[in-house]
């Protein structure tokens, strides 16, 4: 089904009250585990992040206690403490960039030039980072610039290419969901999902394994079929269990970039009936 101008407003159906999938009890047989620097580690992050002035202090406040140091702790509890602070550095960029172009309070969210331009410094820090100058209203690639500089001090050339790479399709991905925001353009399923697949930037956390364990994983290996497979089920769990928890923000705000939105509209059900496919 191709991609469609659609009015979501009058297709939602969205109830009052929506059951969750118990998305919880299926990984309670999964053992979790932290890196023992990790509160240390989480601070200095936390600092490090704050000097670059990306948020007024009760948002930052906010943002820390959304944790996003554990969150790398548990991810890749078997690194050192140098790439896991280095890790760390990034996680706090890249979920600031991302609510940059998500949350309805950024000028970014539905502006495609914006957007645009920001993709392009933020790719620019990567392939040309000794070109890179400050930009206004953008500290977030400064706080990049300054990141990308300690990771390849410390990674190799084939991680700097991976994570590059990841990135990119990255940016490129939440670029063009801003332009479907800005054209008020709601994907079929099929162009959602795949969409989907680069804008969680999973695909880059998982470049992060290579670097956090110090290992350089052969071109053949990374982009062996089986592989390949399992990152793609490993994206789409993390995904999909993420727009199922967070629908009630993209709802309010009128935006249809969501999985359980787009099964909505596209196969209009309602949103109970979406949730449960």
């Amino acid at each position: 089904m191709p991609s469609s101008t659609i009015s979501t407003t009058s297709t939602r159906k969205s109830p009052a009250t929506i059951r969750l999938p118990d998305i919880l009890g299926a990984m309670e047989n999964f053992e979790l585990r932290t890196h023992p620097d990790e509160r240390e580690v989480t601070r200095a992050s936390n600092e490090w992040f704050n000097s670059y002035n990306m948020m007024p202090p009760h948002l930052f406040e906010k943002f820390v206690k959304c944790d996003f140091g554990l969150m790398t702790g548990m991810s890749y509890p078997d690194t050192d403490a140098t790439r896991l602070r280095i890790t760390a550095d990034y996680m706090s960029i890249l979920f600031a960039y991302d609510d940059l172009m998500d949350l309805p309070s950024s000028d970014l969210m539905n502006n495609k030039i914006a957007s645009d331009k920001a993709a392009k410094i933020m790719m620019g820090v990567l392939t040309h980072p000794h070109k890179f100058r400050p930009v206004a209203g953008l500290p977030v690639a400064t706080a990049f610039h300054d990141f990308w500089s300690r990771f390849c001090a410390t990674a190799t050339p084939s991680m700097q290419k991976r994570f590059t790479d990841t990135t990119y399709e990255y940016v490129m991905a939440v670029k063009n969901q801003c332009g479907n925001r800005a054209s008020e353009v709601c994907p079929s399923i099929e162009e959602y999902v795949s969409l989907r697949r680069d804008t969680s930037a999973i695909k880059v956390t998982y470049a992060c394994i290579e670097y956090c364990l110090n290992i350089d994983v052969p071109d053949e290996a990374f982009y062996h079929p089986s592989l390949a497979s399992l990152q793609e089920a490993g994206n789409d769990i993390l995904s999909w269990a993420n727009d199922v928890y967070s629908f009630d923000n993209e709802q309010c705000s009128g935006d249809c970039h969501n999985l359980v939105a787009v099964v909505a509209i596209n196969k209009n059900i309602t949103v109970q009936a979406a949730m449960e496919v």
